[in-house]
């Protein structure tokens, strides 16, 4: 056996390795959810379930509102990139991703989603990974401006006693700030690259191993592009921050839907610890059972009992299947987003671009 079938061998058992750890967190959090649930008053969570009726409908519609303004950034992406896709496919494309997500709820299902996607429509690979990964950057600093500025707003608007309940919460704020922050630094410092060349100088073959050692550098070189373009930066994060305070307006929403009144500010600050333990729970993919026990355990300091955070936390995975199921037979039926002959036709090299020689 030579060395480039040892080394595609160890990168076979790696990824199945770590397909079978994800699998076993989904499980995991899967289990996790239904103990907590036993854990609630059964009754009182089925009626609090009970009385969402048609608001479901306003929460899908909020969530499709969330997607499309994040999808903005990821065209802005794109288009600086001179990958020639329009505004309506870059959003169909984001429901995709979004969709994936949710109903295969593994690590990195989502990205692969959204590159495949762009293959599909002939996106060159580095330009379709430096939009990915650009897109995600933006993603952390949003959540992490809004998650310390929902925290200090929240922290203002409390009453005494509330201040001093949220102080017992601010420890679980820090560390989840820390995470995201310590993500932000290694994207910006640009770990992603050494993972992704290390990562595809070992998938391939020895005859293939030069284009594959410079295919990174021309990822890096996308990457420069973007991260050194302030509208790209600005309106990216803009378009960010919109549809975050828009899911945050779902958050609202459920609680409202199930008669508990809380603030804009501390649904806002409920939203970016959800999304900060995603980031923070890679083992358990969509933080499923994170996120309930989050919802539980800052209960208190929304002024609500611990089965209303539970139900916030249940209709949020209900909404996001109805999202998922909507979207696929939508897009099957409608936007063929497998059909070759809806595929749009290969774009000349001189149209696309080349990011080396820019």
């Amino acid at each position: 056996m030579n060395g480039a079938s040892r080394s595609q061998k160890t990168t076979s058992i790696r990824s199945r390795f770590g397909l079978l750890i994800q699998v076993l967190g989904v499980a995991g959090g899967f289990a996790l959810t239904g103990f907590l649930i036993t854990r609630i008053h059964i009754t009182a969570l089925e009626y609090a379930l009970s009385e969402i009726g048609y608001g479901i409908v306003f929460l899908v519609l909020l969530h499709l509102v969330s997607i499309l303004l994040d999808s903005q950034g990821w065209y802005i992406a794109l288009h600086r990139l001179r990958a020639r896709l329009g505004r309506g496919l870059v959003a169909s494309a984001a429901c995709r991703r979004n969709a994936v997500q949710t109903l295969v709820p593994l690590g990195a299902s989502g990205f692969v989603s959204g590159y495949r996607t762009l293959r599909h429509h002939h996106v060159q690979p580095h330009t379709a990974l430096s939009s990915l990964i650009f897109e995600t950057t933006i993603t952390t600093a949003g959540e992490l401006f809004l998650l310390l500025t929902s925290a200090v707003m929240v922290f203002r608007g409390a009453s005494p006693t509330g201040r001093s309940t949220f102080l017992d919460y601010a420890p679980i704020a820090g560390f989840l700030a820390a995470v995201l922050a310590a993500a932000l630094v290694l994207q910006l410092r640009g770990k992603v690259f050494d993972t992704l060349g290390r990562g595809l100088d070992k998938l391939g073959p020895s005859t293939r191993r030069s284009s594959w050692s410079r295919f990174p550098l021309r990822v890096k070189h996308g990457l420069w592009r973007l991260y050194r373009s302030p509208a790209a930066w600005g309106w990216g994060f803009l378009w960010q921050l919109a549809s975050l305070l828009t899911g945050a307006g779902a958050v609202w929403l459920a609680f409202f839907l199930i008669h508990a009144q809380v603030s804009f500010m501390v649904a806002l600050f409920f939203l970016c610890l959800a999304r900060a333990l995603r980031s923070f729970g890679f083992l358990i993919p969509s933080a499923w059972g994170l996120q309930e026990g989050l919802f539980i355990l800052l209960a208190p300091l929304a002024a609500v009992s611990p089965t209303a955070g539970l139900t916030v936390s249940l209709i949020l995975r209900v909404r996001d299947f109805f999202f998922a199921f909507a979207t696929v037979a939508v897009g099957r039926f409608a936007w063929g987003w497998h059909s070759e002959k809806n595929s749009p036709p290969p774009l000349p090299e001189v149209a696309r671009g080349s990011l080396v020689d820019d």
